[in-house]
């Protein structure tokens, strides 16, 4: 009797993101798309960017400079989306558990959304085992939200309720409402808000994430577009002014390097812009790659272990 594992259970393949897919068995990274945004409640079309930001990686170049690696040399696979439920909660389910599958396999997840509830289901896979760190303009730690207790303005609440908000970092905020901001301040949740990074600078706030990288053996990274100021990326869900500079979110990002066991990147709504949005998503996605690579050479050239 054929036995499927979850990934090739829910997960049908679509356009190669880069241009090209390697073996699965032969991989290090694996793009899953997961192309839903049931609970958008401003602008919907996040569950439409999977397939554009790869049609977006098609036409970039893959070198990056920073980190001296060319992703088409990189071991990535891309087992294509996502068999989406029209339910919240299998849909998250089935993210759990493919998830599980790829990091069960030694993988190193990197999905593309999709709406930011995602993550919710992708966290899960870790089983508490894991800090998060959260590329947001908002907090997303209403308790409901127009009735829903998983939302894409809920979830981190719900992941604070899982793996306990001392373990939870979000970067980039400057959009939230007063219940956030006290139950923020109450419970500990880790921020670095806009207006920190201003008043106190790039370097402080760095020494900040350092910190709680360093405390974590493992991390969940999640980079929602919204981070990024809309005058450069204004395809997304919910825009909010004043927002990093890529330069600044890929910096942020390469931070966390060592530490991080999965990726994911959602909230683009590609019909909001001329594409420029899934351009920036696809740069994003080809320098976590190139940062990673290049921790994994360093890796087996000197015999670094994680700090």
């Amino acid at each position: 009797m054929l036995i499927l594992s979850d990934r090739e259970l829910y997960c049908s393949p679509q356009i190669c993101f880069g241009g090209y897919r390697r073996a699965y068995e032969d991989s290090d990274y694996v793009i899953l798309g997961v192309p839903f945004d049931y609970t958008s409640t401003f602008r919907s079309g996040a569950r439409f960017a999977p397939n554009h930001i790869r049609i977006a990686s098609l036409n970039i170049e893959t070198y990056s400079l920073r980190f001296g690696v060319d992703v088409e040399e990189v071991r990535v696979t891309d087992v294509g989306d996502l068999d989406v439920s029209g339910n919240v909660d299998e849909t998250l389910r089935r993210t759990r558990k493919v998830v599980e599958d790829l990091v069960a396999d030694g993988k190193i997840p990197i999905l593309i959304g999709g709406e930011h509830t995602l993550t919710l289901g992708s966290v899960k896979a870790f089983d508490g085992k894991v800090g998060v760190v959260c590329f947001d303009a908002h907090l997303d730690l209403r308790d409901e939200y127009l009735g829903l207790k998983v939302s894409h303005a809920t979830f981190m609440r719900r992941i604070c309720e899982s793996i306990g908000p001392e373990n939870v970092l979000i970067v980039g905020v400057r959009a939230l409402c007063r219940e956030e901001a006290e139950f923020a301040q109450e419970s500990g949740v880790n921020m670095i808000s806009m207006l920190e990074l201003e008043n106190s600078g790039l370097k402080k706030s760095i020494e900040k994430l350092r910190r709680f990288v360093k405390s974590h053996e493992r991390l969940y990274v999640s980079i929602d577009m919204d981070v990024l100021d809309p005058s450069i990326a204004p395809a997304v869900q919910n825009p909010e002014p004043e927002g990093l500079s890529l330069h600044e979110l890929i910096g942020f990002m390469a931070e966390c390097t060592a530490k991080t066991s999965a990726l994911d990147l959602v909230e683009v709504t590609p019909v909001y812009d001329n594409g420029v949005t899934c351009i920036y998503a696809a740069k994003v996605i080809y320098e976590a790659l190139s940062s990673l690579e290049a921790y994994r050479k360093n890796l087996e050239i000197y015999g670094n272990r994680r700090a």
